[in-house]
């Protein structure tokens, strides 16, 4: 997921691109883009990101699925949505999980469960879960207080990989951490509706974005 803020609009917009996307990985094979991490870190994700979206990381965090149900419930956990099939579907595959249809408070092993929600539709809507998530972190971080928020920070960076220093981190909180108050976060995927089609690559079902309409979304929301 590409988190892009824009300081002149105040928005925050969360991008996520599927992991059987179609690229042209620098230096290796065309394959899909989750290959470009297992093999090049977060370096040659970038450099993918960037050769065929056109898309400029500046920075990168990176959390296993310890540390995210950890960060959750530093938050003392978020408020989601959940249909009646998500709710089925982690009854049956969770012990410990047991949410309803509607809003429901989730803890770290719940919200980690529903992200992780694929064989009862696709990665698409995947994805969208995994942003519902994010934007319910937004929410509970808007109505804390600065000290509130660097204790959080303490929390949390124990708990993820990144390729920024401490100080680069606690920067970009006291600058954006403001912002975040009355900001206006945006979702959106690649692919886009209507600006894909499925192909087989070698044996793997791949998604192949128009590259036109991709690129356009992109330059229009993530610059």
């Amino acid at each position: 997921i590409l988190c892009t803020v824009n300081r002149d609009s105040k928005t925050i917009v969360l991008t996520s691109f599927m992991r059987d996307l179609y690229v042209q990985i620098p230096g290796h094979n065309d394959g899909r883009l989750n290959a470009a991490y297992p093999i090049g870190g977060m370096e040659l994700l970038n450099e993918t990101l960037k050769e065929n979206f056109g898309v400029e990381v500046d920075a990168n965090i990176e959390v296993d699925f310890a540390g995210f149900e950890q960060i959750i419930d530093a938050l003392g956990g978020v408020e989601v949505e959940v249909t009646k099939e998500e709710a089925d579907h982690l009854e049956e595959f969770y012990e410990d999980v047991h949410l309803v249809p509607g809003l429901n408070h989730m803890n770290g092993e719940a919200a980690l469960a529903y992200s992780r929600i694929r064989y009862i539709d696709s990665d698409i809507q995947r994805s969208g879960r995994q942003r519902a998530v994010l934007n319910a972190l937004f929410d509970k971080v808007r109505g804390a207080n600065m000290m509130q928020m660097l204790s959080l920070v303490d929390t949390v960076l124990p708990l993820i990989k990144t390729d920024m220093s401490d100080k680069q981190i606690m920067e970009y909180v006291l600058e954006f951490f403001p912002m975040l108050r009355s900001c206006q976060i945006i979702n959106q995927r690649v692919p886009m509706d209507g600006g894909y089609e499925y192909f087989d690559l070698r044996g793997m079902s791949t998604i192949k974005v128009y590259p036109n309409m991709t690129r356009e979304m992109l330059e229009s929301t993530t610059k």
